[in-house]
């Protein structure tokens, strides 16, 4: 999703644009009217990043926090059970 939304930028949207055309866009397209802005009485998934994506849309790489459902996720924790994943997947093949 990053790479697509830099490609937006880099086609003549502005960073403002390519973040509508990941949220807000596909959210109305597809009727899910609990999602896809930031307001109350929605479903709350927020990605928090250090930086300000609407001057640099690269800014969404850094990712300081994930919220979904309105809980806080515990990336440390995901990323080592997808690692976990992997390992077992690889172990599989062998």
């Amino acid at each position: 999703m990053h790479g697509e939304m830099e490609l937006l930028v880099r086609a003549g949207l502005t960073p403002v644009e390519a973040l509508h055309a990941a949220t807000a866009a596909p959210a109305a397209a597809f009727r899910l009217d609990d999602r896809g802005q930031i307001a109350a009485g929605k479903r709350a998934d927020l990605v928090l990043v250090n930086g300000n994506p609407i001057t640099d849309i690269h800014a969404t790489r850094d990712i300081a926090a994930v919220w979904l459902g309105g809980v806080e996720i515990d990336r440390a924790a995901w990323k080592a059970s997808v690692a976990k994943q992997n390992d077992d997947a690889a172990k599989q093949k062998n």
